[in-house]
């Protein structure tokens, strides 16, 4: 699989949601034509810094980055590699975002740091935030079709 082409994948992003609007999870995002997975390292509540998120079973014999690394190199289609991670985080909206579900995509950017939010309606949404302008550019490649 082809980075750029089959998928997206950033091993440092931050998300939020209209779910859980005041918490921020750290985390790593993984793009396909059909999902966006976000796998969270840890989070970051409204008042302080804790670490919420139950690291799954997978990780913890590597780090969250490098075991998904481990499995995208694995995985032999794009598909399998869906089910995968729909399988591993257990298909919660938080983290599984199908995007045909989705009515609305936008990109922002904020000098070199990009905002990409989706969403059902105004008040059901997820953003990402990724820095770089090439991780941006490859973003609005990508997904060009929904932006």
């Amino acid at each position: 699989m082809q980075h750029g082409s089959d998928l997206l994948f950033y091993r440092d992003i931050k998300m939020m949601s209209s779910d859980s609007p005041l918490k921020q999870y750290d985390g790593v995002f993984i793009g396909t034509k059909n999902y966006v997975f976000i796998i969270p390292k840890k989070s970051v509540g409204f008042y302080y810094l804790v670490t919420t998120f139950k690291t799954h079973a997978y990780f913890t014999d590597h780090s969250v980055e490098d075991g998904c690394a481990k499995l995208i190199e694995e995985s032999p289609s794009v598909e399998a590699l869906e089910n995968t991670f729909i399988e591993l985080l257990e298909d919660d909206k938080k983290y599984v975002h199908k995007l045909s579900d989705k009515a609305w995509f936008k990109l922002n950017k904020f000098f070199s740091t990009y905002n990409f939010r989706f969403g059902r309606t105004k008040l059901n949404w997820s953003a990402c935030v990724i820095k770089g302008k090439d991780k941006g550019t490859e973003l609005k490649a990508f997904y060009s079709d929904k932006l």
